[in-house]
């Protein structure tokens, strides 16, 4: 173990012994001249239950170093240039300085936070690695221009999908503001209501990616953080099913009522590839959810929100729903006795454009004991996206669901599930639908 002292250091109690520093019970942390304290492949191991190091030195991990065990609500500065990285035990402060060299911060439900004060911002270096949860961070009644006051670098491991924040009108009162990458798509009565519109620059956005959402959300949605100008620029990498990166356009849907997706300020920029890519928008008020949007020629994928199937002593029915369309031309309805080899039972024309929830049905005269569906829908330029399989089993009466399943086979509840939910019933055959 290496420890480079330049600094007082008193310890009511402290042990050293084969590459472990343990602090004990009691114990006090105080420096001068930010002092870096370098655990190289160290364990810091703290036995007490809650440690306070904000008034202390400036501790950097690098190689195997690990904070093993340690419930440390704060620290004056730290430097984390290890293997394994962090991850938070308890809502943690870091009161001066971050550097985030390489590895990631897994906040395990808790929240990290930089600076104390919008008269304490503190710095975050960032060079690459991912804050896993959510990241609170301070900003001053005055504008700022750099990226150690600016950047989130928050995501889903392992993938960094940064913003940055630049205040160009100075709220009048500082605050702070959360960040939060959420997988998924965020949950409202219509996923897309507000689509289609246009972007400052005259792109048409009919939609946005599926992988997940940036939510910020300041400490008041009426104080000067909310209703100041700011630039923002987001960071997009490795988004599904993008063709041209350089149409895409920043979306939000402001808080905290979340009625609609709107542009996001003045289209300033986009730059990289299609796989991982930055855009910025200028002149942007307000926050809460941000998203990458396109249209349909650059397909981020809308989803159905319903393909089921229902079985009737005659006759099956199939049922689906969408949540909006842009260009919409038709579906095709097929139908399959193996779920190999398929044929188109009906062509239903689309509704073409809408913003509001669109509900489609057929009825299949011609099922089998086993049938099996799956849907295509076709945009007007000839694009198209598959929906399904769903499999429905022949039944003459009404039978008893006994347990939903998902492609595991693992037990779910269906009414907190999304996705494909396996039904079983008494006498032991299925049902699946996409919900």
């Amino acid at each position: 173990m290496k420890i480079l002292i330049l600094f007082l250091l008193m310890l009511s109690n402290f042990i050293f012994s084969q590459g472990y520093l343990i602090i004990g019970p009691n114990t006090q942390i105080v420096a001068t001249n930010d002092p870096i304290v370098t655990l190289d492949n160290t364990n810091l191991i703290n036995n007490t239950t809650t440690s306070d190091f904000g008034n202390g030195p400036i501790w950097k991990l690098s190689g195997n170093s690990d904070l093993n065990g340690t419930v440390i609500s704060k620290f004056y500065g730290l430097i984390l240039n290890n293997t394994n990285g962090l991850t938070l035990s308890t809502n943690t402060t870091i009161s001066n300085r971050l550097d985030m060299i390489s590895p990631n911060i897994t906040t395990n439900g808790n929240t990290l936070e930089i600076g104390t004060s919008p008269t304490n911002l503190g710095i975050l270096n960032w060079t690459s690695g991912t804050i896993i949860g959510p990241l609170k961070r301070w900003f001053a009644p005055s504008i700022n221009s750099t990226q150690a006051s600016a950047i989130f670098p928050i995501g889903n491991d392992p993938t960094t999908r940064y913003f940055t924040i630049n205040y160009t009108q100075a709220p009048t009162s500082g605050g702070f503001i959360t960040g939060e990458y959420k997988l998924g798509i965020p949950s409202q009565t219509n996923n897309y209501a507000g689509f289609p519109f246009t972007s400052s620059d005259g792109q048409v956005v009919e939609n946005y990616a599926v992988e997940g959402y940036f939510e910020i959300t300041p400490d008041d949605y009426n104080g000067s953080l909310n209703n100041s100008q700011y630039t923002i620029k987001m960071r997009g990498v490795n988004i599904s099913n993008v063709n041209d990166y350089t149409i895409l356009r920043l979306v939000k849907n402001l808080g905290p009522n979340h009625t609609g997706w709107v542009p996001c300020g003045t289209h300033s920029n986009v730059v990289g590839n299609n796989s991982d890519f930055t855009i910025t928008s200028t002149n942007v008020v307000g926050f809460s959810w941000f998203n990458f949007g396109g249209n349909n020629n650059n397909p981020l994928p809308v989803e159905l929100t319903l393909f089921d199937g229902i079985p009737y002593p005659l006759f099956n029915v199939i049922k689906w729903t969408t949540a909006s369309e842009n260009n919409s031309d038709y579906f095709d309805l097929e139908q399959s006795v193996d779920g190999e080899n398929w044929k188109v039972i009906s062509n239903i024309k689309a509704v073409g454009n809408s913003t509001t929830e669109q509900k489609y049905s057929f009825i299949d005269n011609n099922r089998n004991p086993i049938t099996y569906y799956r849907l295509q829908q076709f945009d007007i330029d000839g694009q198209f996206k598959t929906y399904g399989p769903i499999i429905i089993t022949k039944t003459i009466t009404n039978k008893k669901v006994v347990k939903y399943i998902n492609l595991l086979g693992q037990e779910i509840k269906p009414d907190e599930t999304t996705g494909v939910v396996i039904e079983i019933y008494e006498d032991g055959t299925m049902k699946k639908t996409i919900r």
